[in-house]
């Protein structure tokens, strides 16, 4: 039976989705390839024909999940709600609710991983740039509504969120255990917002 285009791109798609569930189990140093393709239910033929390498795998879901990030962030930017609760769910998607510590720990290792593939590799999509960017956008209108206090420069606090998601995950292991979970460093960026504005 021949394969179509839209096989493969589904094919693709499950590679990726798959081998983030599985960098998330184990790591990416730690995943292997066989193992992927097995859970996605290819074979690993059908995984080499669309990735050279587990780096090759490994940018894909990275550009799979910038775009989705991306996508995500400016759905709600175009949404209806008032912009501080855009603000809020835009600043909670770097922060999901995960079931139990074990998987909340593989998340942030992820993360870190991630964070050092940008920095080594540079951020292709410039995510970081267009996430500042949404909420920038959005404290400027709060701004316009007198919404943020005469004080804060609403550039560097568009900046100070990003830093704060990004930061958090990199001194992750370093926090006390009483404040170590993704709920807790959602809940201390929401702080932040609730600081700025009136």
């Amino acid at each position: 039976m021949k394969r179509t285009k839209e096989d493969a791109q589904e094919t693709k798609r499950k590679l990726i989705n798959t081998a983030f569930k599985e960098f998330l189990i184990s790591g990416f140093e730690e995943s292997k390839l066989e193992v992927i393709a097995e859970k996605a239910g290819v074979t690993r033929g059908a995984l080499y024909w669309h990735f050279r390498d587990k780096k090759d795998l490994l940018e894909a879901m990275i550009e799979y999940k910038d775009i989705e990030s991306i996508n995500t962030c400016n759905e709600i930017y175009g949404s209806d709600i008032p912009a501080f609760e855009k603000l809020k769910k835009i600043a909670s998607l770097n922060f999901p609710d995960i079931s139990n510590k074990k998987n909340e720990a593989n998340f942030v290792r992820l993360k870190v991983e991630l964070y050092n593939y940008f920095i080594k590799y540079g951020d292709k999509r410039n995510v970081a740039g267009s996430f500042v960017d949404i909420c920038h956008s959005l404290l400027k209108q709060l701004k316009k509504e007198d919404r943020i206090r005469d004080d804060i420069d609403i550039k560097e606090a568009s900046i100070n969120i990003l830093t704060m998601s990004a930061g958090s995950f990199i001194r992750y292991n370093s926090l006390p255990e009483n404040v170590k979970s993704l709920k807790t460093l959602r809940k201390n960026v929401l702080n932040y917002l609730k600081l700025i504005t009136k």
